[in-house]
């Protein structure tokens, strides 16, 4: 039995070695099963965090193309597209001025270079003029006004610029300065080569009383005609209205009174003969004394007025120019008998030389292109028209664009009603 049970147990003891061998080697593989799934999961995190940070770094990149955008629209294409309407609408300016002045310029002979040449010199004035604060659409314009009475040549430049020149000193518009100027040109027989010194006595007589460059400006057109035909001139003129203005009397009425009451000075009525006559004063002989020289003739009555009194001064005053008009008429005649009034001051400069008058403009004109805001006006000015160009390029290349537009506008338009609702409730539709 012993040896039996002996053998028995040797039996099992390899069958258990056996089976404790092929468990070892499940667990084994069941180990090795393990660590390769801890491998794949670690890989699958790898990936899966790798996927995570790639749809971050596109959301980034997004994000900073978006950005990109952004500063490119705000620091490029506002900037530029701002540059590129302020170039058309400069080079609308001039080009609208210039074909005004082309039209008008010359007659049926003039040639076309002449027109050119004309133009490219009022184009380069208008640059220089800047300096005095004026836009070169201003001055081109004056330049087409003056044209259009019928300036040409050398005469429409020179005209242009006394008018920039007369309109910088007075503090005018330059269209209110041509007017001015081509009243002074016309009626008083004024050449365009003499109004600069004319200009110059005006702001020498603004500088030097109470009269203002833009009082002539009123009363020029107004009495011009009457004091030429009674041999004055504009120096008379400046005299007779500075008097007038340091009585207290407005511009335009002391314009109007100057036209109404010399006509009467010399066509008096027979009540104003009688009464003048009865002072020991006669009016033919003073007019017929001085005739062709309106100043010498208002003089020597105020010298024979000064011997009367008060009383038979107004008398005088009221039978011979009215009892609207006397009171004002008055006021001349005091000051031009006072040698201390601001009327004998602007006598005084009627005799000063014409350089010396000459200089006190430039000099104010100096002072005017050094200003700092006169300065910033030129800069603004010249970049404008160095813009001008650029514009022309700019509107040559949108106009095929607009073109291209209203093409597909009108064939828009075109279409049956029902089509163009249906389109428009799709778009409105497609907004929302």
């Amino acid at each position: 039995n012993v040896a039996a049970l002996n053998a028995q147990y040797k039996i099992l003891g390899a069958n258990a070695a056996t089976a404790t061998t092929a468990i070892k080697g499940v667990g084994l593989a069941a180990t090795a099963t393990n660590a390769q799934m801890s491998v794949m999961t670690g890989r699958v995190a790898i990936g899966l965090q790798s996927l995570n940070q790639m749809g971050t770094a596109a959301q980034n990149w997004g994000k900073n193309m978006q950005w990109a955008g952004r500063q490119l629209v705000i620091g490029f294409t506002v900037p530029l597209t701002i540059f590129a309407a302020v170039a058309v609408k400069a080079f609308q300016d001039v080009e609208k001025e210039i074909v005004n002045l082309r039209k008008v310029y010359g007659d049926f002979g003039t040639s076309g270079e002449e027109v050119e040449k004309v133009t490219a010199d009022i184009l380069e004035l208008s640059k220089a003029l800047t300096a005095l604060g004026f836009t070169a659409k201003e001055t081109l314009g004056v330049a087409a006004e003056a044209a259009a009475i019928g300036y040409v040549g050398d005469e429409l430049i020179k005209i242009t610029e006394d008018v920039s020149k007369f309109a910088a000193l007075g503090g005018m518009a330059q269209t209110q300065a041509l007017n001015t100027l081509v009243s002074v040109n016309t009626a008083f027989g004024v050449s365009a080569k003499e109004l600069a010194g004319e200009v110059d006595f005006l702001n020498a007589v603004e500088n030097q009383t109470i009269l203002s460059m833009q009082d002539m400006s009123e009363a020029i057109p107004i009495t011009a005609a009457a004091i030429q035909g009674l041999g004055g001139d504009i120096r008379d003129l400046a005299v007779f209205m500075t008097a007038m203005r340091e009585g207290g009397i407005g511009a335009n009425e002391a314009a109007n009174s100057l036209k109404t009451s010399l006509a009467r000075l010399i066509t008096p009525t027979r009540q104003a003969t009688e009464t003048a006559n009865a002072f020991g004063i006669s009016l033919d002989n003073i007019v017929n004394n001085n005739e062709g020289h309106l100043m010498d003739m208002v003089k020597e009555l105020s010298v024979a007025m000064e011997s009367l009194s008060d009383l038979q001064q107004q008398q005088l005053l009221s039978d011979l120019f009215g009892k609207r008009q006397f009171a004002r008429m008055g006021a001349l005649f005091n000051n031009l008998g006072n040698d201390a009034s601001q009327a004998a001051t602007a006598m005084g400069l009627t005799t000063m030389a014409a350089e010396d008058l000459a200089q006190v403009s430039e000099k104010e004109l100096s002072a005017l292109k050094d200003s700092g805001v006169m300065q910033l006006t030129k800069q603004m000015e010249s970049l404008k028209l160095a813009m001008a160009p650029i514009g022309e390029m700019v509107a040559n290349f949108i106009t095929p664009i607009l073109s291209f537009g209203e093409k597909m506008l009108s064939a828009f338009n075109g279409l049956d009603e029902g089509v163009k609702k249906a389109i428009g409730a799709v778009a409105l539709v497609v907004g929302l």
